[in-house]
C-alpha cells in the first residue's frame, strides 16, 4: 500500500525546492512511496537528488543520523543535504540519490546473483561499532534507545489481542534464548531498501526502524517477507563459513519473527491493508508452529 502523488503534490515539490535552493528548472519524478511519506527525484547540475515529504520528522532523523555516523563504503548511507519544516507542515528532506535502483525493481536473475553481496551487507552492518553506553531498542534521531536490556525491549508489548497473544506468548516464551547483543539493526532490511548497479550494492536506504540489540532481527525480518528466497537456510550457512557461532539460531529467529508479526499486523490493521493482513496473518500461523 503506498500513498498517492498527483499533479498538485508535485507542484507543491517543486515550489518547496525553489524556496530552498532558488532554482526554478526541476524536473521531478515521483517515485514508489511508503504509506505515509512521498518521493520524488530530481536533477541538478549533473547530481541526482531524492526529496521526500512526510508529516513527521523522526524517519529523516535518523537517516541523518546513521548517514552521519554509520555510513561507509561497506556500508553506503545517503547524504543528508537538507531537512526542515515546509509551509504547508510537512516535513521535507532532501538526499543524494544512490546509484541504481532498488533490488526489488531488478528482474529475478538479476536478485539471485546479488544475493551473496545482501548477506554481506548484513554481515557488515553487524561490524559497524555502537557505543557502550547505548541502550537497547529503537533509536531517535540522536541515537539515543530507552531500553536497558534487549529482553525488555522485546517484551514490552502493551496491547495485544487475538492472535497476537498467541505470538506475544511466544516472544514470551523464547526471550530467554536471545543474546544481550548490541549491534546496529536496519529494522527494514530488505531488497525494497537496497539499492544496487551494475552488480553491485550502491546504498542501504530508510532508516526509521533502525535499533540496537542481536542482528539476527534483520535477518527473521528479510525471511519474513520473502517468498522465494530460504533467507534462514542462506544466512546460517554465511555465517558458518565466517566461522561465527549462533546458539539456539531458530529460536532466536523465531522470537523475532513473532514480535516483528504483531506490530505487523497492528500496522496493517491501521492502514485496512487487508489483502496484505491475511497473507501476514497465514504465514505467521504457520511460525508459531515451527517450534
Amino acid at each position: 500500500m503506498v500513498t498517492k502523488i498527483d499533479s498538485n503534490d508535485t507542484k507543491n515539490a517543486i515550489d518547496l525546492l525553489i524556496g530552498i535552493f532558488g532554482v526554478n528548472n526541476y524536473n521531478l519524478i515521483p517515485i514508489e512511496n511508503s504509506v505515509i511519506s512521498k518521493s520524488w527525484q530530481y536533477s541538478l547540475n549533473t547530481k541526482q537528488f531524492i526529496l521526500r515529504t512526510s508529516p513527521r520528522t523522526i524517519d529523516f532523523d535518523k537517516d541523518k543520523y546513521c548517514s552521519e555516523h554509520f555510513s561507509s563504503k561497506l556500508v553506503p548511507i545517503p547524504k543528508i543535504i537538507r531537512m526542515g519544516k515546509a509551509n504547508n507542515g510537512l516535513y521535507y528532506c532532501v538526499s543524494e540519490k544512490c546509484k541504481g535502483i532498488i533490488i526489488d525493481d531488478f528482474e529475478d536473475k538479476y536478485v539471485f546473483r546479488i544475493i551473496p553481496q545482501v548477506l554481506n551487507l548484513a554481515y557488515e552492518l553487524r561490524q559497524v561499532r555502537i557505543s557502550t553506553e547505548a541502550k537497547y531498542g529503537n533509536f531517535d534521531g540522536e541515537g539515543k534507545a530507552k531500553f536497558d536490556t534487549w529482553k525488555s525491549y522485546l517484551t514490552n508489548i502493551l496491547a495485544v489481542d487475538g492472535f497476537t497473544r498467541i505470538l506475544y506468548a511466544k516472544v514470551f516464551k523464547l526471550v530467554k534464548y536471545c543474546p544481550e547483543d548490541k549491534f546496529l539493526i536496519h529494522g527494514d532490511f530488505g531488497l525494497n531498501n537496497i539499492l544496487s548497479d551494475e552488480g553491485k550494492i550502491t546504498g542501504i536506504i530508510d532508516w526509521g526502524d533502525a535499533k540496537y540489540g542481536d542482528f539476527l532481527y534483520d535477518t527473521a525480518w528479510i525471511s519474513f517477507w520473502s517468498s522465494k528466497i530460504p533467507y534462514e537456510r542462506l544466512f546460517l550457512n554465511y555465517y558458518s563459513q565466517r566461522g561465527i557461532s549462533i546458539p539456539y539460531y531458530r529460536e532466536r529467529l523465531l522470537c523475532y519473527t513473532c514480535f516483528l508479526g504483531i506490530n505487523v499486523l497492528k500496522f496493517l490493521q491501521e492502514t485496512k491493508d487487508e489483502k496484505t493482513y491475511g497473507w501476514a496473518l497465514k504465514k505467521l500461523k504457520k511460525a508459531v508452529l515451527k517450534l
